[in-house]
């Protein structure tokens, strides 16, 4: 299940890492490839909200009209590009090493919180009840929630981006919505690790600056311990999602 989750992810997030590849040629693809999750995740939960729908006839034709639309415009980025500016990045060097490590990282960070998930059907904690109530109702009625009926007689006043996400993974992969939405957090995890790598090198000009930045997310946050990435967290761990990578260095 939190492989299928997963892969509908990466369906999801290709649009944008599609354009990240063919515009940020001064980053390294590693780094691109950080910044594509954020842009096609957004894009993703955007035009939900616009439509108001997470259907998945709308889905599929989203999916079809975003790598077709990434595709051209990835094209049209590299014909303006060729020739201009300096040529992609690589890695080389010390770089070399300090990417072998952060993506170690990475892969720790998203197996501590993946693991937990194969013992248990749903995710512990009245918080995520709450927010499947949500999920539930859009994967149920495949549109957004205006209120809380049947369970109570008033209107929704909460952000519902996760859950866009979530339920849209739920209709790709075919899978229960509370699983897609335990598979949401080991990828937010390693992802905002990653995003906060970039920000500490963006800021200090110095990679191993962001990745001791990346380190100190992942395992000193919340007192030195790893709750932060639980799910009473999770307003948190979205906002570093999307507030955190810069546009380039």
């Amino acid at each position: 299940m939190v492989l299928y989750s997963t892969l509908a992810y990466a369906a999801i997030a290709g649009p944008g890492i599609i354009l990240a590849y063919a515009w940020l040629k001064n980053l390294r693809s590693f780094e691109r490839a950080l910044i594509g999750a954020v842009l096609g995740t957004g894009m993703f939960i955007f035009a939900a909200y616009l439509v108001r729908s997470v259907s998945l006839g709308f889905i599929s034709f989203y999916l079809i009209a975003s790598y077709i639309s990434a595709i051209l415009l990835a094209k049209k980025l590299s014909l303006n590009l060729h020739g201009d500016s300096c040529p992609a990045a690589s890695w080389a060097g010390k770089d070399r090493s300090i990417l072998v490590l952060l993506s170690a990282l990475l892969g720790m960070i998203y197996l501590i919180n993946v693991i937990p998930l194969f013992f248990s059907e749903f995710p512990p904690g009245g918080d995520p009840a709450f927010h499947l109530l949500l999920i539930k109702k859009m994967a149920i009625n495949s549109s957004l929630p205006v209120d809380w009926l049947p369970f109570a007689p008033i209107r929704v006043n909460y952000p519902l981006g996760s859950h866009i996400l979530a339920a849209g993974m739920s209709k790709i992969s075919g899978v229960e919505p509370h699983q897609s939405f335990k598979a949401c957090f080991p990828l937010m995890a390693a992802l905002t690790a990653g995003l906060i790598y970039l920000l500490g090198t963006a800021l200090f000009q110095e990679r191993r600056v962001g990745l001791a930045a990346a380190f100190s997310y992942s395992f000193l946050s919340d007192c030195g311990g790893l709750t932060y990435y639980g799910w009473e967290d999770c307003r948190i761990l979205w906002a570093c999602f999307f507030c955190s990578p810069p546009s380039g260095r």
